[in-house]
């Protein structure tokens, strides 16, 4: 009995991996959308959206850093904002991290789950990374304790059997996908109100709308999550 529980896609054929593929997927975005848009039980994803902000934010960081910059802080709020300190580096390429690096990061999930043998060691190097943030770059208490909860809980996921592992990492690819692009919609309603945000430190840069960058990040969005759902649809 305890050998017909192991996960049955692991070496399986291309047609019932791609079967199998297709059903997480179809049950993770049924979950997310439900319980996003159910209010009574909307605030059990209210840890993932502190998270995706985190994300977002260490984005920015991995941006500055890649292009010779230093990162002095990042701070995640109660109400999900968040902001990330840094000086020099390419500003262009920082301020627009945050939104396409999360579309892109969740895309990407999305598609390395394919093959349930590598969803274990991505998680542990998510878990890792969500650590690392948090203690080297996260400074006040929801910041380093949404990186250092989630990967505690990161890797607890990844400690269980394959089936629930699988079906939960592809909620949470979903749900960062989702939320990316949410996000963009909230920076859209914002823009233009004096608020500092992504867009308005773009349109600072770059002397062009924050709103045309608004509209371009959301297209690259919109670009990958679809490409990362065909390929996962596709089985390849």
């Amino acid at each position: 009995m305890a050998q017909a529980l192991k996960e049955p896609t692991v070496g399986a054929p291309k047609p019932e991996r791609r079967t199998a593929n297709r059903a997480m997927l179809v049950l993770a975005v049924i979950a997310a959308l439900v319980v996003g848009n159910t209010p009574i039980v909307r605030w059990v994803l209210y840890p993932l959206r502190l998270f995706v902000t985190f994300l977002h934010e260490a984005c920015h960081a991995v941006a500055a850093l890649a292009t010779g910059g230093h990162v002095y802080s990042i701070t995640v709020g109660f109400d999900a904002g968040g902001l990330t300190q840094s000086e020099g580096g390419w500003g262009f390429l920082i301020a627009s991290a945050g939104y396409v690096g999360t579309a892109l990061l969740g895309a990407a999930m999305l598609m390395w789950g394919t093959r349930p043998r590598r969803v274990r060691p991505a998680l542990v190097l998510l878990a890792l990374a969500s650590v690392a943030v948090a203690i080297f770059f996260a400074r006040n208490v929801v910041g380093v304790g949404t990186g250092l909860v989630m990967g505690i809980v990161l890797i607890a996921a990844s400690k269980m059997r394959p089936i629930p592992m699988t079906y939960l990492y592809q909620f949470l690819a979903v749900q960062i996908s989702l939320n990316a692009f949410s996000d963009l919609l909230a920076a859209w309603f914002l823009n233009g109100q004096g608020v500092r945000t992504d867009a308005a430190l773009m349109a600072q840069i770059t002397h062009v709308p924050g709103g045309l960058w608004i509209v371009v990040w959301m297209v690259i969005s919109l670009l990958a999550t679809y490409g990362a759902l065909r390929y996962v649809w596709s089985g390849k």
